[in-house]
């Protein structure tokens, strides 16, 4: 391939930049989900439950519909 045939790619510092930018605004954005959040789980035990004996596939009867409340 010649070099008039080779796709233009970023200068070094954008993509610098560019991922610079994308790091900083996830860490932002996980450091308010853990922080300000509050994970509460009612009936976990009978869900997890639920599950295991879903395990065998063959053997279903009827499908599983799971929501949450916000």
């Amino acid at each position: 391939m010649g070099d008039e045939e080779l796709p233009s790619r970023p200068s070094l510092a954008w993509r610098t930049g560019s991922s610079l930018v994308t790091g900083v605004s996830g860490l932002i954005c996980r450091s308010f989900m853990l922080g300000f959040n509050r994970l509460e789980v009612n009936g976990g035990e009978r869900f997890q439950e639920l599950l295991d004996e879903r395990a065998d596939v063959d053997g279903r009867t009827k499908g599983l519909i799971t929501g949450m409340l916000l």
